[in-house]
């Protein structure tokens, strides 16, 4: 069943990525629903993985920019003595670990994974390597030099071990591969380690218990001002709406209950996204017109 879609045409849509499917997947399956063609999403997962996809339609995919940095939650079950190629369930065993694998020894390891660290994304991702994707040089055997980069581990709690699998709730930065946490893990205790199922369960405010699955007969649209829910809303007075919409000079007096706040507010006037602004003491600049 296809999807009625406002007539503004805009939107941001929360979806429910099944396992086995490709985020390229689920942004066809979207267009063919919502019988709209400009989708853009806030990141994508990985093919084994389930979970949150964060999509903007029509004209609010101009939010994307302030929606791909947001940080991520997720629950990952990461299963020891076994390494494979892709650091998850899909790739080829490499290399097995035989031996006795205690809890102690991976739970002393993990204050090393929290905080500011610095990880090397997996072969198989889409990292770009001069030019070409890292999985497709991984899928022809290339040799490759993927660079480490920063990221921070917010939070790493330790849900349950059943002898083998461990499982952990992490919230991260934008950008993090948990893959290659779960590879790094492992290599680092001796016991080797793959990502057995990873679930997404919050881009920033938005939660997976709010998305839609793409069998929904329906698909919930959020608003363009609920799609910024993580910024305050500064409402702009009726007289000045179309002198903001044409990028004219600001001050406090255009603006409700501005005073005395600084930092990155989104304006609206009726509950309308009118665009992004920043406020520097007395000094107010656009960061963009919606």
């Amino acid at each position: 069943m296809r999807q009625t879609i406002p007539i503004d045409n805009e939107g941001l849509i929360l979806i429910n990525k099944p396992e086995g499917k490709t985020s390229f997947q689920a942004v066809i399956e979207l267009r063919k629903k919502i019988g709209i063609k400009k989708i853009g999403h806030s990141g994508t997962l990985d093919k084994a993985a389930r979970g949150l996809l964060v999509f903007c339609i029509g004209k609010t995919t101009k939010l994307l920019n302030y929606l791909i940095g947001l940080p991520k939650k997720y629950y990952c079950e990461v299963t020891f003595g076994i390494q494979t190629n892709t650091d998850d369930k899909n790739g080829e065993i490499i290399n097995r670990y035989d031996g006795s694998i205690e809890f102690d020894t991976i739970k002393n390891l993990l204050p090393e994974f929290s905080g500011i660290i610095r990880q090397t994304p997996p072969n198989y991702s889409a990292i770009h390597v001069n030019g070409k994707r890292a999985y497709q040089l991984a899928l022809r055997d290339k040799e490759m030099d993927l660079k480490t980069r920063e990221v921070e581990i917010k939070s790493l709690n330790v849900v349950g071990f059943d002898g083998k699998v461990l499982k952990i709730e992490i919230e991260c930065s934008s950008g993090t591969y948990i893959r290659s946490l779960a590879r790094d893990l492992g290599l680092r205790s001796g016991y080797l380690a793959y990502v057995s199922h990873l679930r997404r369960d919050n881009v920033g405010d938005f939660s997976l218990e709010e998305a839609n699955n793409l069998t929904d007969d329906k698909i919930k649209i959020y608003s363009p001002i609920e799609a910024l829910r993580h910024y305050e809303t500064i409402n702009i007075k009726e007289e000045y709406v179309e002198y903001f919409k044409n990028g004219k000079r600001l001050n406090s007096g255009m603006f409700l209950d501005i005073d005395n706040k600084n930092g990155e507010f989104k304006t609206a006037f009726d509950n309308k996204l009118l665009g992004v602004i920043r406020k520097e003491n007395s000094k107010i600049s656009y960061k963009f017109v919606y």
